[in-house]
């Protein structure tokens, strides 16, 4: 799941940490997505449980990349 990290109402922490503590760990990839792309920020963000970062703007090759790296496909 690509979450927000400013998602309006529940942020994607918010929706990370209640996707985590109701048995999705390891069920199901969390790509945090932010703006705010500062190493200590990412950082956190890995420590919350997410699998990995993509910062904005981003491209549509970093979003094919991270869902290889997380996946395990290949994209033509």
């Amino acid at each position: 799941a690509f979450l927000d990290i400013q998602m309006p109402g529940m942020t994607g922490t918010e929706v990370a940490q209640t996707v985590l503590k109701n048995g999705g760990s390891g069920l199901v990839k969390l790509v945090a997505i932010s703006a705010s792309a500062l190493t200590h920020e990412q950082k956190k963000y890995l420590e919350i449980g997410f699998d990995t970062f993509v910062p904005k703007p981003f491209r549509f090759e970093q979003i094919c990349g991270c869902l290889a790296g997380l996946l395990g496909v290949e994209f033509e």
